[in-house]
């Protein structure tokens, strides 16, 4: 497994996990340096924070598109400058991946529209599509409400004559997923929404449509 997954564009979030005092910490933290031997971390100041030992075991967890990677560390030091912690940690190494994906995800430009009861609705284009999801760019940012929860999604898939593909209409129920912080060269960011009991027929006519897709 890759030793220089942090680095990376495909992360989307890194947490440092550790037990002290029978207390399992959280926290979100952002890369600040890697060497060849160490990792420096930095960590908003948590409530009630306890400094941990050095040489405490933890673990650092990397979240990317496609699943999780986990690696066993050692703190080695923890320093505080007044606005954010900095951990210092072993060089994380034999990673373990947890695949998230349940299909592949191709990038397909179809039009795509997500609707809510109380009438609010998004149109955009999609950026990529599996079985389990798709993604799309938004300039503005979708407001908390309709991150929390589930709407229609109507995704109208183009017709591709190379691969004798006809076009497709997928309808169901859809909640959001996360977002990447990781934007275009517009400043957009990218938005990912969960299928939600997709039908077999919808489901059939997806995969089949996947795997035609050069």
């Amino acid at each position: 497994m890759q030793t220089n997954i942090l680095k990376s564009s495909d992360v989307t979030s890194i947490y440092l996990i550790y037990t002290e005092n029978y207390s399992r910490k959280k926290y979100s933290a952002r890369i600040r340096f890697l060497d060849t031997k160490e990792c420096y971390l930095s960590t908003e100041v948590p409530a009630n924070f306890t400094k941990p030992k050095k040489k405490q075991d933890a673990e650092i967890v990397a979240y990317t598109e496609d699943g999780v990677y986990r690696a066993q560390v050692k703190i080695m030091e923890t320093t505080y400058n007044g606005m954010e912690l900095m951990y210092i940690t072993e060089l994380p190494s034999n990673w373990k991946y947890t695949q998230l994906r349940q299909s592949t995800r191709k990038k397909v430009k179809g039009d795509v529209k997500i609707t809510f009861n109380d009438g609010y609705s998004i149109t955009a284009e999609t950026y990529d599509i599996s079985l389990g999801g798709a993604s799309f760019y938004m300039e503005t940012e979708i407001p908390d409400l309709y991150k929390k929860i589930s709407g229609i999604i109507t995704v109208d898939l183009p017709s591709n004559s190379y691969a004798n593909i006809n076009s497709t209409v997928i309808k169901t129920e859809t909640k959001f997923l996360r977002m990447h912080s990781n934007k275009n060269n517009t400043g957009d960011s990218r938005y990912v929404f969960k299928f939600l009991g997709l039908s077999d027929s919808n489901y059939m006519q997806l995969k089949n449509y996947l795997i035609r897709l050069m």
